[in-house]
Formats: structure tokens, sequence, C-alpha cells
């Protein structure tokens, strides 16, 4: 199109309005943005009658950058306007001067007439008088420039600077949207491009896990190990197109160590030294080829195969095996074939730890249940022998339920079987009243401590029942630190008593027939060593000494007797009261040293007491008694230079008194049975010591009397310690 010159009087002939209104619809309907472009020109040329124009549109990233160029003669080929070599339509790589200062700005640029000016380094063709340089505005960014020469000065008036403005408006309008239409068609591109990435993602990891979910249902199909292996190697094989595969299984059993499923006569030969490097590493390998890593195949031998890939088997921490995938060709196994091989491996030793865990369960059951056929048969055995027994049996668990009760119980106690299993034994404080009181006190404090008790632990009681007399023997069972429950024997001991109580009476008869002779006896003998009767002879002397010395003996014997008849048939009577043992103990000392003093026996005798020692509830009498016994056993067994300490001190509500001496001890056959009556040991020298047996015996039933508890310790040679307690007030 040329461009005719005319004067500024005949360029307000054109119709700027209808000019904009016309360009809208041409520009909304051209098909590129460069028809556009040389359009829009095209008609600012012609409505403002400029020789001259450009159209710039600056480069944004990876958006359309142009420019258009009409009505201009070509420049030199070293001008910095207009390059040559694209005639009208060439694009310059960067905009001039002014167009960067208005690009900078975004405000119009008006030069009505450059020679007046002083515009001397403006870029201007030959003729050129006046510039317009317009933005086009991308809300406040420029983005480009409409750029009109004219050669007449003052060739563009408001109304065409306006017209300008509102015809870059409108190119503006045009870029922006052509540029926004090519950034969302590459971001479609992009978007279309990540989903089919994605989609053959998917379609990969649904391949996957169809092959995961095979392998899965293999594995659950059955319990025969080797044949499920197999099948799931063939699988994994297929998956990622390996050529040979196996599986090695650790085994201590077998020789090597190791035992391989599904491999051929290569497997322990060659792909031992992957095998032993994933399970000790515990981590999976790629080899891509074997040929270049000549650290796996064995040494002087070449592979067979070029890609290798060992992954381990691994359950609950521990590495079962390892499994190891062969190819002829280098690279044949990538990341995805090996995460495909890991979950496959994780799938295989889940089921061989499934079924090893299986095989062990199957004979944990036949242990268990030979183990209960034999447990029910000894149970049956155990409960026909409690049923022959004479002796009533009652078992309780831990919460004191009773689970066995047998016929001898039935008849001893009066109480049928089936009234008592299931029963609880706080039924017995109803029953016999308060003599079962501390047995059943008994069951729940071995209960409620949780702890099992020494050997020979239990409990003995008497029950009276409809005239008779019952013994209890109960004991606890324990299985480890767990308490479990009780066993009960009773026994019908109404004769025992009554026999006992017949012979109680008889020694407390004989005791007291035998005073009076043994009184006379005494009392004649002493009067005829006075010489009452008249002179006596040394032989007589000696005689008589010897007739009051048994005498004597006798006395004690008897009085021995008649105190333990006493105290065994309940006739004693204990005073209670408040008693400071210090004083007792000190006047047995006395009348031990004096004993000393007569005899003539070297022996040290000391005392121990706790300064801040409470007082006892006791009998002074009988506590005397007591320690004279138990003192006076220490001398007797003491040899000559021997000691022997009588030890005082305080315990939580008690009082332990202790007797301890250098004598001769007590061997461990006696120990049982030395508080029996009429028991001495078998020792020489307890034989050589005169004594009735029965001190120990009657100083056990006294400390009992006070509530308290009496016990030794003792080794033979070394010496014996009897401690024994006294309740406090």
């Amino acid at each position: 199109m040329t461009t005719v010159s005319t004067s500024p009087a005949e360029r307000h002939v054109a119709t700027p309005l209808a000019s904009l209104a016309a360009l809208s619809r041409i520009l909304s309907a051209a098909p590129d943005l460069h028809t556009a472009f040389q359009l829009a020109l095209d008609e600012a040329l012609r409505v403002t009658a400029a020789r001259c124009g450009h159209l710039y549109l600056t480069p944004d990233g990876d958006t359309l950058s142009r420019r258009i160029a009409r009505g201009c003669p070509l420049s030199p080929p070293d001008s910095p306007y207009i390059r040559e070599g694209g005639g009208a339509g060439s694009e310059p790589a960067s905009p001039d001067p002014l167009e960067a200062e208005v690009l900078t700005s975004g405000k119009t640029r008006l030069i009505a007439d450059l020679e007046g000016t002083g515009e001397q380094d403006a870029p201007v063709h030959a003729g050129v008088r006046s510039a317009l340089i317009v933005p086009l505005l991308s809300g406040a960014r420029a983005i480009g420039v409409l750029h009109l020469h004219s050669p007449h000065p003052h060739a563009f008036d408001a109304s065409l600077v306006g017209y300008a403005e509102a015809l870059a408006a409108q190119v503006a309008l045009v870029a922006d949207y052509a540029r926004r239409t090519q950034a969302l068609e590459r971001i479609a591109e992009s978007r279309m491009n990540e989903l089919g990435e994605a989609n053959r993602a998917l379609t990969q990891e649904h391949a996957r896990l169809e092959t995961l979910l095979r392998i899965t249902s293999e594995l659950s199909v059955s319990l025969d190990l080797e044949l499920v292996l197999n099948r799931t190697l063939n699988l994994v094989n297929a998956a990622v197109k390996a050529q040979q595969g196996g599986i090695f299984l650790s085994d201590p059993a077998r020789e090597g160590g190791q035992w391989a499923i599904g491999s051929g006569p290569w497997a322990m030969e060659y792909s031992q030294l992957l095998v032993n490097w994933a399970m000790e590493q515990r981590q999976a390998i790629v080899v891509p080829d074997l040929a270049q890593a000549p650290r796996w195949p064995p040494e002087g031998q070449r592979p067979p195969y070029r890609s290798a890939m060992a992954v381990p088997l691994i359950a609950t921490g521990d590495v079962l095996g390892a499994l190891v995938l062969l190819h002829s060709e280098a690279g044949a196994f990538n990341a995805d074939d090996l995460r495909l091989v890991r979950a496959a491996a994780n799938q295989v030793a889940t089921a061989i730890n499934n079924a090893e865990l299986y095989r062990l369960i199957r004979d944990q059951a036949e242990r268990l249940g030979q183990m209960l056929r034999e447990q029910h048969m000894e149970a049956a055995k155990n409960r026909a022998i409690l049923e022959a027994i004479a002796d009533g049996v009652m078992v309780a668990d831990a919460h004191g339920r009773i689970t066995l009760f047998n016929a001898a119980a039935e008849r001893i106690l009066g109480l049928s079987r089936e009234h008592m299993l299931g029963r609880s034994t706080d039924e017995f404080l109803g029953l016999f009243g308060g003599g079962a009181r501390s047995w059943t006190e008994a069951i729940y404090q071995w209960a409620r401590e949780a702890a099992p008790r020494h050997e020979g632990t239990f409990l003995a009681e008497r029950l009276d029942i409809e005239g008779r007399t019952v013994s209890v023997h109960l004991a606890p069972v324990f299985m480890g630190e767990e308490f479990i429950g009780s066993v009960s024997v009773f026994r019908d001991i109404s004769k025992e008593v009554e026999i006992d109580r017949l012979k109680s009476d008889f020694v407390s008869t004989v005791s007291h027939e035998l005073r009076t002779p043994l009184t006379a006896i005494k009392g004649y003998a002493e009067l005829l060593l006075m010489g009452a009767a008249g002179p006596v002879s040394e032989q007589q002397r000696r005689f008589l000494s010897i007739i009051q010395s048994n005498a004597d003996r006798l006395t004690l014997l008897v009085h021995d007797l008649l105190d333990l008849s006493r105290i065994e048939s309940g006739r004693i009577g204990l005073s209670l009261m408040p008693l400071n043992l210090e004083p007792i103990i000190r006047r047995v000392i006395a009348l031990v040293n004096g004993r000393k003093a007569q005899e003539g026996k070297i022996i040290w005798i000391g005392v121990e007491v706790a300064p801040d020692l409470p007082p006892v509830l006791a009998d002074e009498t009988r506590v005397t008694q007591i320690l004279m016994n138990l003192v006076d056993n220490a001398y007797n067994y003491t040899p000559v230079g021997g000691q022997i300490l009588i030890r005082a001190r305080a315990l939580e509500g008690a009082v332990e008194v202790s007797v301890i001496d250098t004598g001769i001890g007590i061997s461990r056959e006696d120990m049982p049975h030395i508080f029996e009556r009429f028991y001495r040991g078998n020792d020489p020298v307890v034989q050589r010591i005169p004594g009735t047996g029965l001190g120990l015996a009657i100083v056990k039933h006294l400390v009992e009397l006070h509530g308290g508890h009496i016990w030794v310790d003792s080794e033979p040679g070394v010496g014996s310690t009897f401690r024994f307690l006294l309740p406090t007030p």
C-alpha cells in the first residue's frame, strides 16, 4: 500500500472513530498476530497520514516477539534501527532508544519537530520531522510500542495522539490475548505430555501390581513351599524378561548352608557370590554387565550371562535367602524391574516365613497334643491315687476355688463333693469357725505375695468337727514365681488325740504318785548323810550320794513331765504383763555363773542388750524358765574355753532373743527332731551329759503359748544359735 502525503488540514478528513470501530472488527477476525499487526499498522498510517510506522512487541520468555514496519525506506547496513535483510518485515533484536524510553515509562512520547527540539541523538530517517511513539499497555506494563513518523512538523495533533493511543490499546489487547493463548497452548501441551507419562507409568504400575497379585495368589494356594516358589519364580522371570532365575534359601541343616529352587547347574557354582553378597549386605544389587565386573564370576570363568540382579529375602528382620535373576544381554534390568523384584521378594520372604511358622506351629501343636494326652493320663492316674488314699485331699486354685475334693475328704469333713467343687475356701470360715481362719488367711497371703516360698512351707491346723479332731496340713503350690494354688490334706486324728490325752493323764498321775516316794527317798538319804542314824562309812556315804543324785534327777524329770503334761493339756495359765527382759537375762546369767564357779568350768558368758529394747508382753516365770533351759543347754554342750552370748534386740512388733554358743553344734540329721519330747542326739558327748530330752520341747511350747516363734541355726563343731520372738505390748 502506497502512502500519499497530505497536509494537516487534509488529515482531519479521516474519521478516527469510524476507523477504530472498523479496526476492532478486522483485528478480531485476523487469522494470526502477524496479519493483525499489518492491518493495524496500515490503518494507523492511513488515518494519521504518517509516512512510516513500526509495531514492536517485546519478547516475553517463550511467548511471541515481533516487529512490523510499513512504509519505511531501507536503512544503511550499519543502522541500529532497522537491520537489513527483512525489508518492511524485518525484525531487529531490540527497540531503539526512543522506544526503550517509552517501554520503560509506559507513557506516549510526541516529538512535534525534530529540527527544533535538539534531539540530535534520536534515530530518524531522511526527511522525518515529527514522530509519535505510543506504548502497547497490558495493564500497567508496556509490552510493545506503536511508532509513527511524518515528514511534516507538527503532524500529530491531540486528536491523532488519542486515536493512536486507542489503536495501540486495541493492538495490545490482541497481542496480550495471543500471548496468553500461546502460553495456554504450551501449558496444555505440557499437561498432555505429563498425562501421557503418568498414563504410561500407571500402565506399568498396573502391570507390576497384576504380577504381584498373581505372585501373592500363587503363594497362598498351597503350603508346599518348593512348588509355590517355583511357580512364583516363573512369574518373576516372565515379568522382568529374565532368562534364568533362582531362589536360594538358608538352611543350616543342609550341606553348604543353602539350597536352591528353580535353578540350573549354574546356581551354586556361579551365583553364589551374588547370593552371599546380597545376604551379607542385606541389599539388592543390579549388575548391568557381568563381563565388566570381574568380582562376581568365579575365578578363571567367564559368565554365561551378562546382566544379573540379586535381592535378599528378609522377613521380620531375618535374612532367609536371596532371589537371583540373569540375562544374556547387558543392561537387561532397569530400576522398574528392581522395584518389582523387590516387592516380589518381600512377598516370597513373607510366604517362606509363614510356611516356617506354620511348620513350627504344627510341630508345636503335635507336641502340645502329646503333652496334653500325657497330662490327661497323668492327671487320671493322680486322681485315681488321690481317690484311693485314706487321707482327705482338697486342691484349690490361685483364687481359692476348690478344684478337687476326694472321697476321703467327703468322709472326714462330712461334706459332699458336689457341694464343694467350684466353691471358695472362704466358706470354711462359716463351716468350721475360727479354726479355719488362719488356714484361709494363709492361702490369700501366698496369693498376694506372688513369690515362691522356700521348700517345706506349710500350715498345720486342727479343726473340731462334731466331737472329732481333724488335722489340716496346708501347703502352697508355685510354678516358678507364680502362685497357682494350694493343697490341703485332712486326717481324722481323734484317736491319736485321745491317746495323747490318756498318755498325758497317765504321765501326770504317775508323776504325782512318784513325787511322794521320791521326796521320802531324797529326805532319808540326806538324813543318813547327815549322820542322823549314826556314823556312816565312806563306802556308805558314796552309796547314799548316788541315791541322792539319782533322786534329784528323778525329781527334775517328774517336774518336767508335769510341766509338759499341763502345757499339752492346756491346764497351764500365763500371767501376761509388760516385762523388761534385761533384768531377767542378767538373773539367769548370774545363776549360770554360780554353777560355773561351783564346777570350776572355764567358759566366757556375755550379754548384749539393745539400749532401746522395748518391753515384752509375757509371763516372768515362764520367760525365766525359757531362758534358763536354753542357757543351761548352751553351758552343757560348750566345751572349756568356749563362749556363750545372750543377745536381745528390737524388731517390728516383737523382741528377738538369741542364745549363741560355740559348742559341739547339732547335726543335719538331728535338726528336725530337737524340739520333740525325749529326743536326744546320737553324739557321744550328748549321751554323756545328763538330761531328759524334755527341755527344748517345753521351751517350744512356752514360746508358742506367748504367741512367739523359736528356731535354731547350727553347724557341727562351730556352735548353735537359738532364737525366739516375744511380742511387744
